[in-house]
């Protein structure tokens, strides 16, 4: 079965895809600056301050990556918030395109096992993947 890239705007297919990646329908994806692109179940406001929550996190990241991946030899660039059964209630993912990335935050389970999560990626690819030839 062949595939075709979807053919909405990222920005209107984005609330849709987003709701069905968290138990909660609650999910934003921002820039690693912290400014959102898009955003399904929370309020504006809280999208404004979690994705620059999301873009302070990633510049803690970046920071600390020799710490993290080298000394400490983690293999994973998500951060979340646990609560004391050590589940997450919100997590911070980065999705890597070159050089360039976007932090998905997720309030509640990730659903990142359904269509939505490769529909969401393939888009992002799409529109901000660079190849080299």
């Amino acid at each position: 079965m062949q595939v075709e890239v979807p053919p909405d705007s990222i920005e209107a297919m984005l609330p849709p895809l987003l709701t069905q990646l968290s138990d909660e329908g609650k999910a934003i994806l921002a820039d690693k600056r912290g400014l959102y692109l898009g955003t399904a179940g929370f309020a504006h406001e809280t999208s404004e301050e979690l994705a620059a929550l999301g873009g302070d996190i990633a510049s803690v990241h970046e920071r600390h990556s020799r710490l993290l991946h080298g000394n400490m030899r983690l293999r994973s660039d998500g951060w979340g918030m646990v609560n004391a059964a050590g589940c997450s209630e919100v997590g911070f993912w980065p999705l890597y395109f070159g050089d360039d990335y976007f932090i998905l935050i997720v309030s509640g389970m990730p659903r990142f096992n359904q269509e939505a999560f490769t529909t969401l990626v393939w888009a992002l690819g799409v529109r901000y993947g660079r190849t080299s030839i």
